[in-house]
């Protein structure tokens, strides 16, 4: 018997796993916050600069997916997840995270918005409705999975600064791979 995941499930997983990794940080800013000592305000500007990078991908990248098709963007922006994921996984201070977290950034707001275009070209014609409502659950998922996995990792497992980004890392590489092998 042959297994066999369509192209909207694929993208629809990308998607998940790339917001996921977005999220996935929040019930950790405490730990972070003990470990290194840091203020309140040191938290808020980790988050801010990483809402800079995301909104700076979708002013100066959110076409992109139109010129460059939506395959190769999502396959760009999971690479940067990963790469940021890596990058906070490593980080030994502030300024360390902070790089980490615009890749993360900048990654999220490629991933959203080529997986919609994704979603919509692989959807049948004049379910737009559906597609809109698919996504936002999508997205919405994500987000909730996030902090879900990251808070539960964060609490009862050895490293948790390390080892909470080990699941984005190997379901973004399988994420990847998917992508890779689509048959569009």
């Amino acid at each position: 018997m042959k297994f066999k995941v369509s192209p909207f499930m694929w993208v629809s997983f990308a998607m998940i796993v790339g917001v996921m990794g977005t999220a996935l940080i929040s019930p950790l800013y405490a730990l972070y916050k003990e470990t290194w000592q840091l203020q309140a305000s040191d938290i808020s500007l980790i988050y801010v600069i990483y809402m800079g990078g995301a909104l700076c991908s979708l002013l100066f990248l959110g076409r992109l997916p139109d010129r460059a098709g939506f395959r190769k963007v999502m396959q760009g922006g999971l690479v940067l997840a990963l790469i940021g994921t890596l990058i906070s996984m490593c980080a030994w201070n502030m300024p360390s995270l902070i790089v980490g977290r615009v890749f993360v950034g900048i990654a999220s707001s490629m991933l959203t918005t080529s997986a919609t275009l994704g979603l919509s070209l692989l959807s049948r014609p004049g379910q737009m409705q559906r597609v809109a409502m698919v996504t936002g659950f999508l997205i919405a998922f994500g987000f909730g999975l996030g902090p879900l996995v990251g808070g539960i990792m964060g609490q009862w497992v050895a490293y948790p600064l390390v080892t909470t980004y080990i699941p984005t890392l190997l379901l973004g590489s399988l994420g990847l791979f998917a992508l890779t092998r689509l048959e569009l």
